[in-house]
């Protein structure tokens, strides 16, 4: 150093640390609380948003189910077919079993997803415990980490199953109660916990058998067996737009353990929120920083004319100062930069983490680890020559913002305490106390709109019907009969307040593309079993609507007109015949052999929302009876129409328990829909409300901690205006008093500002993310939280006025006014 800048800066930077090291020991700590909370938080955002990504990589998750007749017969023969398409990277078998776990109420291939896959296929979980299965042990099962704690189950455990056969489950979807499941109970154990992307898709709970399961039960248990396909960029765009490569193999639908828009939505929820507490925490470590330089530079500007007189030159005593304060900042940057990959793993919340296929390992991304810290060194840099431009001015006269604004009324601690607060001087705490009503500010915008999000999530979940999950209750399924049936009792039951008749059809298409899914209702009782997000219900025999997925898919929009195409059956007796013969796709494929095709021109006129199970809550489309009556002819004739539903719900006043009750006695199984299925963008949102929650708490903080800094610089710094105000008469208390009413201003001024404006933020926030999720928009204000802010707000202020004004108490006059 003593080569570099001269003996003179040497000696003086060493006599500067050893007689201030606290204030530069502060400097580096805040600096390094800064870095280390930026890089932390910036380090989990980039991670937030690409976990799902990362764990679809780590378990070779394919994008596209195609349902083969041959899945199951010749399986080498179906991933060879499937292979052969153009597009298809890879692709494996794998067999969904009619399986669950003894005393759970779970519904197999509905909300309940039970797989077995080749092991050097595709679709393999991801291990966070324990061990993968043995491929020729048909007695160990693999459980998704949020299914073995619901079942409270660990690695070791014993787990008892049960099964299913396909007649227990065709006289379940024919809308009987079919009573216990009827298949082999199997003795298992938990060999594993594991992690795959179909826990994050619609189903509530996942679990993983070894292909020997099949081998062995295979005749006994009902069993589904599909191709899994990973598709090019190429070939899935293919399929977004209608053209389906595998028409020649089967049906086709995307993966349980496809991208899904739903979470990656979230994840991009997760990331703008951390983002969000790395920029608010840069403001205020910033805001810490120049405080901290001012400081250090105010108590070195005194030594200027000593060193003015041994003829040094201020730009000389400038470059000291900087000599001085670069090793710290220097040392914050590296210490934070440090803690900051040390926390990143921690910083990443709820749905982020359970999905990040490494969630507790320190992985930084070396371009963002530079950035931030070129960032903060440049800033730092900023900071230090702003606060020496500061030290130039401090010989020209001063002028005040609040040398003339707010007067001083009666009681005087009060107005004193306002003034203080609004319009201090620069030089007398103003500047900290402005700075604090800035950053108190901050806080309660940002935690009020945090917690705007929170509440708007937590309504979309427990209000089913904003996204789409419309009616309770529902009776029926393949049988016509039972429908029939339960319409017949259902009609004439004073207790119904709302009942309508769906089915379910493959008869339509849409301008030459075949939509995912189409409801044909008939409203009898109450509203139509639709949630709309805009323009109307179809009403009129030549309208229709469509989820939005689907509208965005046809290059359509509300007002215009499409083609609907639908097909007959002019020979009744060879459609029985194929329909007796054949299933799943295989018959649909057969019946259009020998179909008439029909059309018609059908206008737009409205975008809805329809039931998670059979449809995905945002794809399809939806019609009267009458319009489709219109094409195919009577819907209750129609042999493409598979499911045939009576969708109801009990008036106020009746007890839903005992009513579904009396329906179990007359022989209907009655599904209560709002409790079985949720959209997976409903379940992922919902597994980050802790998150706004945990972002408003850290805002909090933040603003708690520069309000308690602003009034110990105020009182500081006010110290000898405190002691000329004592000497005047004014007691202690009422000294303690101007710092008090100078909190609560700050904290009132700040709520008062922040509170409005924080909703609006919220609501800005809420609606991009509500309309990504296709969902209805719906943003909730939550009063008793807001009431709970502002109730720790002011016991925050109370709690650092008491310690303010006690020590202003303490101080005493004459030592100060002697010094001063």
């Amino acid at each position: 150093m003593d080569r570099l800048y001269g003996p003179d800066v040497a000696l003086w930077a060493r006599v500067e640390w050893r007689t201030r090291w606290r204030s530069y020991l502060l400097l580096a700590g805040v600096i390094g609380v800064t870095v280390g909370v930026m890089l932390a938080a910036l380090t989990a955002a980039d991670r937030s948003e690409t976990a799902f990504a990362r764990l679809r990589s780590a378990t070779r998750a394919t994008d596209m189910t195609v349902y083969s007749g041959d899945a199951a017969k010749d399986p080498a023969a179906a991933v060879a077919s499937a292979k052969s398409i153009d597009g298809v990277a890879s692709a494996g078998v794998e067999t969904q079993l009619a399986v669950r776990p003894v005393g759970v109420d779970l519904v197999p291939y509905y909300d309940l997803y039970v797989s077995a896959a080749d092991p050097s296929g595709v679709n393999s979980p991801l291990i966070v415990s324990g061990r993968a299965l043995n491929p020729a042990n048909p007695s160990e099962v693999v459980l998704s980490e949020r299914f073995a704690a619901q079942l409270g189950v660990k690695v070791g455990d014993p787990l008892p199953l049960e099964s299913a056969t396909t007649k227990w489950l065709n006289v379940s979807n024919s809308g009987a109660d079919p009573g216990p499941l009827d298949g082999p109970q199997i003795s298992a154990t938990v060999v594993g916990i594991a992690r795959s992307p179909a826990d994050f898709a619609k189903f509530r709970a996942v679990m993983h058998l070894s292909p020997s399961f099949v081998t062995k039960y295979g005749s006994q248990v009902d069993m589904r067996s599909n191709v899994e396909a990973k598709l090019s960029d190429t070939a899935l765009h293919s399929i977004a737009t209608g053209n389906n490569p595998f028409q020649s193999l089967g049906g086709v639908d995307f993966s349980p353990y496809g991208d899904s828009s739903a979470t990656v939505a979230a994840l991009g929820t997760i990331a703008n929120a951390l983002r969000f507490v790395g920029a608010a925490a840069t403001l205020a470590g910033v805001a810490a920083v120049v405080i901290v330089l001012l400081r250090i530079v105010a108590v070195t500007a005194p030594d200027s004319k000593t060193f003015t007189a041994l003829g040094w030159t201020r730009s000389r005593h400038e470059q000291a100062v900087v000599i001085g304060a670069i090793p710290w900042l220097i040392i914050g940057v590296l210490v934070g930069l440090v803690a900051g990959a040390g926390l990143s793993p921690h910083a990443m919340a709820s749905l982020a983490r359970r999905i990040d296929p490494s969630s507790n390992s320190v992985i930084m991304k070396t371009s963002l680890v530079l950035i931030v810290a070129c960032g903060a060194a440049i800033l730092s840099f900023i900071v230090l020559l702003a606060s020496l431009r500061v030290m130039r001015s401090r010989d020209r006269e001063e002028h005040s913002f609040g040398a003339r604004s707010g007067g001083v009324h009666r009681p005087l601690s009060v107005s004193l305490g306002f003034r203080q607060a609004l319009f201090g001087r620069a030089e007398r705490g103003g500047r900290a106390s402005r700075g604090a009503l800035a950053a108190v500010t901050v806080g309660v915008v940002g935690a009020v709109a945090a917690l705007v999000v929170g509440a708007s999530i937590s309504r979309l979940e427990k209000t089913p019907r904003l996204s789409g999950q419309h009616l309770e209750r529902a009776i029926g399924g393949e049988n016509l009969m039972s429908f029939v049936k339960a319409s017949s009792v259902l009609a004439d039951d004073n207790r119904v307040a709302e009942f309508a008749q769906i089915h379910v059809s493959d008869s339509f298409q849409v301008d030459g593309i075949a939509p995912n899914g189409v409801l044909i209702y008939e409203t009898r009782r109450g509203d139509p079993p639709l949630t709309l997000l805009r323009g109307r219900l179809a009403q009129q025999a030549d309208e229709v609507t469509f989820g939005p997925t689907t509208l965005s898919r046809l290059h359509k929009a509300v007002g215009a007109e499409v083609q609907l195409e639908g097909w007959k059956c002019l020979d009744e007796g060879a459609c029985a015949e194929v329909y007796r013969q054949f299933d799943g796709n295989e018959r649909l494929q057969k019946l259009r052999e020998i179909q008439v095709p029909t059309h018609r021109t059908f206008r737009i006129v409205g975008e809805i929302l329809l039931p998670e199970g059979d449809f995905h809550h945002d794809e399809g489309m939806a019609l009267t009876v009458s319009a489709a009556d219109s094409i195919v002819g009577n819907i209750l004739d129609d042999w493409n129409s598979y499911l045939h539903f009576v969708a109801f719900d009990w008036a106020k006043g009746i007890d839903a328990v005992a009513a579904d009750a009396t329906m179990k006695a007359a022989g209907f199984a009655v599904m209560v829909e709002s409790k079985e299925l949720n959209p997976a963008v409903v379940t992922n949102l919902a597994r980050v409300t802790n998150l706004p929650a945990l972002l408003a708490v850290f805002l909090g903080a933040l603003a708690f901690v520069s309000l308690a800094h602003a009034l110990a610089v105020s009182v500081r710094l006010r110290a000898h205006e405190s002691a000329t105000l004592r000497a005047l008469g004014m007691t202690s208390g009422s000294a303690a008093g101007i710092v008090t009413a100078q909190t609560f201003v700050l904290v009132v001024v700040a709520l008062l500002i922040g509170v409005p404006v924080g909703y609006a933020l919220g609501a800005q926030i809420w609606r991009p993310i509500a309309t990504r999720a296709n969902v209805v928009v719906s943003v909730t204000l939550p009063w008793s939280s807001i009431g709970i802010l502002c109730a720790i707000a002011l016991a925050g202020a109370t709690m650092v006025a008491v310690v303010a004004g006690w020590r202003v108490r303490q101080q005493r006059p004459a030592p100060l006014l002697r010094t001063g």
